[in-house]
């Protein structure tokens, strides 16, 4: 059976070759560009990795809400609101967590360490320049079948 993976980032023409290179690598993987989408596709499906990008805006009235700006740093840490606000659902379905971001400041990166993602569930966006490279990355984040 093929890992499924959930991929939130608002720039779904970015990721688009990298996702199609992981499921040219039989993983299912469905991209959503906003947190209401993953929220829904979390509650609703069984993934086994969520890859998350850290900066996200808000498109909606009700996401501004559920995402208020001063807990997101303006769109900069939604990623990271977004895991304190999903970590009890992704722990109970043991759904694994791919932060990727531009760029990976210490500060961030401690913040997340914080909410407790495991030091390398990290990459930059730069690493998804090399497509198979980036897919070695998600395969050892997922438990062989």
């Amino acid at each position: 059976m093929a890992k499924r993976i959930l991929w939130l980032d608002n720039d779904l023409s970015y990721i688009g070759i990298y996702a199609e290179e992981m499921r040219d690598n039989d993983f299912e993987v469905k991209e959503v560009k906003s947190v209401a989408e993953a929220e829904a596709e979390l509650i609703a499906s069984q993934y086994d990795l969520l890859i998350l990008d850290v900066m996200i805006p808000t498109f909606s009235d009700k996401e501004e809400i559920d995402y208020p700006p001063t807990e997101t740093g303006f769109g900069t840490k939604t990623g990271l609101y977004f895991l304190k606000r999903m970590k009890a659902l992704l722990e109970e379905k043991k759904t694994a967590v791919l932060v990727t971001t531009v760029r990976l400041d210490q500060p961030i990166r401690g913040e997340f360490l914080e909410v407790g993602l495991p030091a390398d569930h990290f990459a930059t966006k730069f690493a998804l320049r090399d497509a198979p490279e980036f897919v070695k990355k998600v395969k050892s984040m997922l438990p062989s079948t």
